[in-house]
């Protein structure tokens, strides 16, 4: 196993179940859906977009997911052949758009980049690692 994942110290019965008896997954993505209030957070990317720095709601939502995976380590693990290994460092994958030729958005692919330790990045580092990465893609 890569040195990337680590087995946790104690697991739920719960868990030590789910891990046995589920069902390869056919779709390895959780969906949910809430709402939140966002006023602060367009107000921050407001006076972030004045001063020249180019963040938006998608770099905050990547930031706030790895802060959550990096206080929560229990979410951010994976399960091959039953057992689960949690990962050591919290990385995101957030998809980018590679426009066609003819430059229309309607008819672009879909590639995906991966934010390394974004736990320890500040949203703008993510944003800024983003478009880096991005900029090689297309």
């Amino acid at each position: 196993m890569s040195d990337r994942f680590r087995q946790p110290k104690k697991l739920s019965l719960f868990r030590k179940m789910a891990a046995v008896s589920w069902d390869a997954p056919g779709d390895p993505t959780i969906y949910g859906a809430t709402e939140i209030d966002a006023t602060e957070l367009v107000k921050w990317l407001e006076e972030h977009q004045k001063a020249g720095r180019k963040v938006s709601v998608t770099h905050a939502v990547a930031r706030a997911m790895a802060v959550i995976l990096g206080d929560h380590p229990e979410l951010n693990c994976t399960i091959r052949r039953g057992r689960i290994f949690v990962r050591r460092d919290v990385d995101v994958f957030l998809q980018v758009a590679i426009p066609p030729e003819d430059g229309g958005l309607q008819s672009a692919d879909l590639s995906g980049a991966c934010i390394r330790n974004a736990d320890e990045l500040s949203t703008t580092e993510i944003a800024v690692k983003l478009r880096e990465i991005a900029g090689r893609i297309r």
